[in-house]
């Protein structure tokens, strides 16, 4: 990016919630992956992938993907999106609005970002004690940026592990 940025994550949980916080001194699009069973992005029903802009009330995108054996035997793809018309034709979607919320502000130049995930009996995700969840925390700006450029907070293209505590 042109602009050098500098993100803080707060991550926290509760036996109903998992709460993520980024502050941003860019206003740049959070992409937050999260494989809530730490199982592997290509495995069940557990894989969200949220976008969020800074100045926007609702996410860019927001759904699971679905890598279970249904959808193997279905369509014989390895997983889709929960979204997508296909998968929409023979199931429910996996995450509804009411499963995460999103609230954005600027704040003394800062831009916040604030995501709550519930509990989700539907992509078989409960929180508790010492459970990992497997997370990919990147962004992109092009609205700033003449160039396709990225920043993550770990590796591009891998998941780090956090243990709730």
């Amino acid at each position: 990016m042109d602009i050098p940025l500098q993100p803080k994550i707060f991550i926290n949980w509760d036996d109903d919630f998992l709460y993520f916080g980024c502050e941003m001194n860019v206003p740049v699009r959070l992409h937050l992956d999260l494989d809530l069973n730490n199982d592997g992005w290509l495995h069940g029903k557990d894989n969200y992938q949220l976008v969020a802009d800074p100045f926007a009330d609702r996410f860019m995108e927001m759904h699971a993907l679905d890598a279970s054996a249904r959808i193997r035997e279905m369509s014989n793809k390895p997983a889709i999106w929960d979204d997508s018309p296909q998968f929409l034709a023979h199931f429910e979607r996996i995450l509804d609005n009411g499963d995460v919320q999103l609230v954005t502000e600027s704040l003394d130049g800062n831009y916040i970002i604030k995501i709550k995930i519930a509990n989700n009996p539907k992509a078989n995700f409960h929180l508790k004690k010492n459970n990992e969840i497997g997370v990919r925390i990147w962004f992109d700006a092009p609205a700033l940026s003449e160039n396709d450029a990225r920043a993550s907070v770990f590796e591009l293209y891998r998941f780090f592990t956090i243990t709730l505590k």
